[in-house]
């Protein structure tokens, strides 16, 4: 009988063995599994990243192409609102890039035209005045009147926490 029990331990010896082997294979498969979980994450951030890309691209050739709608119609202040929010750098070919330049400048006459629209639209909407004053900074980010403007019908509005920021904003 002795036999048998070291026929037992050597059977005992062999299971663990195995247990070992398929020990290190789990350990394997689960580190395979981890640095698959890691690319497949990468990808997914990567598609993701595509899409938001492609999405902003997208939006700003809408705007350029409305914005060459409106320049058509010779409606050049309106044409270079639609595309001022359009990222030049976006527009890849040297065309786009030529019809944007075309399209967003503006004179300082068509500004100056512009500003005087929201004063007279001052007088029946302070909000119809501010959208105005609004489309002026983003022809021109830094423009003082129109910055001024916005803050007097704000005034007006008895909007002080918006007028205050407004000039907030100036002095930066």
């Amino acid at each position: 009988m002795k036999n048998s029990g070291s026929g037992d331990g050597s059977h005992i010896s062999d299971t663990n063995d195995q247990l070992a082997v398929q020990s290190s294979q789990i350990s394997g498969l689960k580190k395979e599994k981890e640095l698959l979980q890691e690319q497949v994450d990468k990808l997914q951030k990567q598609i993701k990243d595509a899409d938001s890309s492609a999405q902003k691209q997208t939006a700003s050739y809408e705007k350029l192409l409305t914005g060459v709608k409106a320049y058509l119609a010779d409606d050049k202040i309106q044409a270079a609102i639609a595309v001022a929010d359009c990222k030049n750098p976006i527009l890849e070919a040297v065309k786009q890039k030529e019809i944007y330049t075309t399209i967003h400048t503006v004179t300082d006459a068509q500004i100056q035209a512009l500003l005087n629209e929201g004063k007279r639209t001052a007088y029946t909407s302070y909000d119809g005045a501010i959208a105005i004053y609004r489309n002026v900074l983003k022809l021109k980010p830094k423009h003082q009147d129109a910055m001024c403007q916005i803050g007097y019908c704000y005034q007006k509005k008895q909007d002080n926490k918006k007028q205050r920021s407004g000039i907030e904003k100036q002095l930066r």
